[in-house]
């Protein structure tokens, strides 16, 4: 059922992304954050993080302005959440996690002016170990390289 429909949930963060008018498309972009903080069921924040940034991790930008886009990754009824949570540690990392794959795999041109260390991101906004969420996502040289530019401190 995660196979079948996450490539549906990447296609709308993409959608959300490519709709974000006020975008300077020429803006170098080394991460998207999926703030998958949920009480009820999966869905996710939208957020980009520009690698002009001063700042490495308080770092995101919304592509709805003062309301972030957002995503619903379940239904109501043939749901994910109640036929996956009983099968793993976290339904919503599970099925955001499964979702950034696709969106770390995806061609962003035309989208996002995306760096060579480009990252996604799965967690919710205070998470305390934002390298770890990283370092399960993305390949490590990439970590690396994307942690390398945070200033001191900010590791």
């Amino acid at each position: 059922m995660l196979a079948e429909r996450a490539p549906g949930y990447a296609d709308a963060v993409i959608e959300a992304l490519t709709a974000w008018r006020d975008r300077d498309r020429q803006r170098p972009v080394d991460a998207l954050w999926l703030d998958n903080y949920s009480q009820h069921g999966p869905f996710a924040v939208i957020y980009v993080g520009f690698a002009d940034r001063a700042e490495r991790f308080p770092f995101y930008d919304a592509p709805g302005g003062a309301a972030p886009e957002w995503v619903r990754m379940d239904d109501d009824e043939g749901t994910l959440l109640r036929t996956g949570a009983p099968a793993v540690d976290d339904p919503n990392d599970t099925v955001g996690e499964a979702v950034g794959r696709l969106l770390l795999a995806h061609d962003w041109r035309g989208v996002l002016n995306t760096t060579r260390d480009f990252v996604v991101l799965v967690c919710e906004a205070n998470d305390e170990d934002v390298e770890a969420r990283l370092r399960r996502l993305n390949p490590p040289e990439t970590v690396e390289q994307w942690l390398r530019r945070a200033p001191d401190g900010q590791r």
